[in-house]
């Protein structure tokens, strides 16, 4: 008699010098189908790729694997984010030659 799936083995395990860690997921325990386990950054650290994201998920399919993941969203310090210049505020505009940095996007290295 064929036994059947449940479920997804193992999420996928991230680089080390991504920075994540997995939650919602208990080690060597299947993941039933439809269920997710949750990627966020250690302590410290922020994603790269947008500065007020505190997580991604990847869930677990009918077929018994997982959403794609890749490329993977890394996590870096405050000190390795780079962000260019902001645009130059408009001399005709009525801003009183600032620039408002609220939703601004900067990437990490």
């Amino acid at each position: 008699m064929a036994t059947a799936a449940v479920g997804c083995v193992y999420p996928p395990t991230p680089d080390a010098d991504l920075h994540l860690v997995r939650t919602g997921y208990t080690e060597h325990v299947p993941v039933r189908f439809g269920e997710e386990v949750h990627y966020a950054c250690e302590p410290g650290y922020f994603f790269g790729h947008d500065y007020h994201a505190t997580r991604f998920t990847l869930a677990c399919w009918s077929n018994g694997t997982w959403t794609p993941h890749l490329p993977w969203k890394g996590c870096v310090l405050p000190e390795e984010r780079q962000c260019g210049d902001p645009p130059v505020p408009s001399t005709e505009a009525d801003d009183g030659g600032e620039y408002d940095w609220t939703g601004t996007r900067c990437l990490g290295i």
